[in-house]
């Protein structure tokens, strides 16, 4: 027979009690601490990670989370909003293999949403936190670890501007449905920015980092507002024009559908 869920609640609860009243009694703190002790198998398999819960829509960059020297794995789940951490291990057998670390998850903010880029881009090698902002900005959080190399964030920037003139000038929107680019894209050693345009997501702008020196500011001119020279057609993503071809519809010629 299933008891409600009050009820189990309260035997939970009720069989609790006594631990947490000698804790209290003895001034020890009583916590709780994660072990995935309890096998799980699929058929002739063993699950790797059955506790860690699912992805729906992963986003994956790489950051040394135990200064050890190796490239750890963090993941941001856009539909959760949740970080996840795995270390970078020797797998037995030889090999190397990803182990949960929820340990770290912690030292990134909890108020991250939409998109999460983890990008080194004062040149210290700890990655730094790029990510979206309320209204479609772009929010920067510099990597401070300390000496044992474990991440930590502070807020360096809650958006991030282009000035190409006096009358050409704004911030960066990337909106709250697109995933952005940010990479060096012309080699100059600076991180630069490619995004859909956030008026239509159909054109991809490309913002040049022109600050000084290589590393430690963001400055950025707009260099195209149609980068690669293409768009999308809408409705749908998997349309496109080239060159100066229109969308169907136009008195131009029907644009080309990609080969994939």
């Amino acid at each position: 027979m299933l008891l409600p869920v009050c009820s189990r609640w309260f035997i939970v609860l009720f069989l609790l009690l006594p631990a947490l009243r000698a804790a209290a009694q003895s001034g020890v703190p009583f916590g709780f601490e994660q072990r995935a002790v309890a096998k799980v198998t699929h058929g002739s398999q063993t699950l790797a990670n059955p506790w860690v819960g699912g992805l729906n829509s992963p986003q994956f960059s790489a950051i040394d989370l135990n200064n050890d020297g190796q490239s750890d794995l963090y993941i941001f789940d856009r539909q959760t909003s949740r970080s996840l951490t795995y270390l970078n291990v020797a797998a037995a057998g030889g090999g190397r293999a990803w182990q949960y670390a929820p340990e770290y998850e912690a030292s990134f903010p909890t108020d991250l949403l939409n998109w999460v880029l983890l990008r080194d881009y004062d040149c210290d090698n700890r990655p730094d936190i790029f990510t979206f902002a309320n209204g479609g900005d772009i929010r920067v959080f510099r990597n401070v670890a300390g000496a044992s190399g474990r991440p930590s964030f502070e807020l360096v920037s809650n958006q991030l501007m282009f000035f190409n003139n006096a009358t050409n000038n704004g911030n960066i929107v990337t909106g709250s449905s697109n995933l952005p680019a940010i990479q060096d894209v012309n080699g100059d050693g600076r991180l630069d920015i490619l995004s859909f345009d956030f008026a239509s997501s159909t054109r991809v702008e490309l913002y040049l980092n022109t600050a000084a020196g290589n590393c430690g500011n963001l400055q950025f001119r707009q260099e195209a507002d149609r980068w690669g020279n293409f768009s999308v057609c809408l409705p749908g993503c998997s349309t496109f024009a080239f060159g100066s071809e229109a969308c169907a519809g136009a008195n131009l010629p029907t644009p080309r559908a990609p080969t994939c």
